[in-house]
C-alpha cells in the first residue's frame, strides 16, 4: 500500500499476485502443514495447546512475517525504482516478496527435505518465469540482470536476518 501511496499504481499486478500465491502457498505452505514437529519448538507448541499457539502467538508470528515480507519486498521495489524503470522495479518486487516468503519458509522448516525440495523449487521455477522472455511477459515482469537480482537477493537477504533476530527478540519480550 506504500509502494501504490508513492509511485501512485500498485507495484504488483494481478497476475503477478496470482504466482505469488502459487508459489508460496502451494508446495512450500503444504510442506510445512505436514511435516512432523520436532525439537524445542516442535514440543513447546504440542505443550501449549491450540488456545495459546493459535491465538495471540499466531497473530504475533503472522504479524512480524507480514513486516518483515513487506519490508524486503518494499527496499527492494525502492532500490529498483531508482535505478531502473517502472516494470523492472516490479519485478524485482515481485521476486523481493516471493523470495522472503520463501527464505521464512525454509527457516521455519529447518532441514526438513520436503520444506527443502518445496522452497527450493518453487524458487526456481520462479528464476525460470522470470528469466525467459515470453513467460516473463506474460506475468508483466521483464527478465533482470546482474544490478536487479543483487538488489532483489541483497533485500531477501537482509529481510531474512533481520526476522531470523527480530522473532527470537519478539517471543522473549512476550515472556
Amino acid at each position: 500500500m506504500l509502494a501504490s501511496a508513492i509511485g501512485g499504481s500498485t507495484p504488483l499486478t494481478a497476475r503477478q499476485i496470482m504466482l505469488v500465491n502459487l508459489l508460496t502457498d502451494l508446495a512450500p505452505a503444504l510442506a510445512i502443514a505436514v511435516r512432523e514437529p520436532t525439537g524445542h519448538t516442535g514440543e513447546r507448541l504440542l505443550k501449549e495447546g491450540p488456545s495459546r499457539s493459535l491465538g495471540t502467538a499466531l497473530n504475533r508470528e503472522m504479524m512480524l512475517r507480514g513486516i518483515i515480507t513487506a519490508a524486503g519486498a518494499g527496499v527492494a521495489w525502492t532500490g529498483a525504482r531508482l535505478t531502473g524503470r517502472k516494470r523492472r522495479a516490479s519485478t524485482v518486487a515481485l521476486v523481493a516478496l516471493v523470495g522472503t516468503q520463501l527464505a521464512q519458509t525454509l527457516a521455519t522448516g529447518g532441514l526438513d527435505r520436503h520444506v527443502l525440495i518445496a522452497g527450493l523449487g518453487s524458487a526456481a521455477v520462479l528464476a525460470g518465469i522470470i528469466q525467459t522472455p515470453g513467460v516473463s511477459q506474460f506475468f508483466d515482469c521483464t527478465p533482470l540482470g546482474p544490478l536487479a537480482w543483487g538488489i532483489t537477493l541483497g533485500s531477501i537477504a537482509a529481510a531474512t536476518v533481520i526476522g531470523s533476530v527480530m522473532t527470537p527478540l519478539a517471543s522473549w519480550a512476550r515472556s
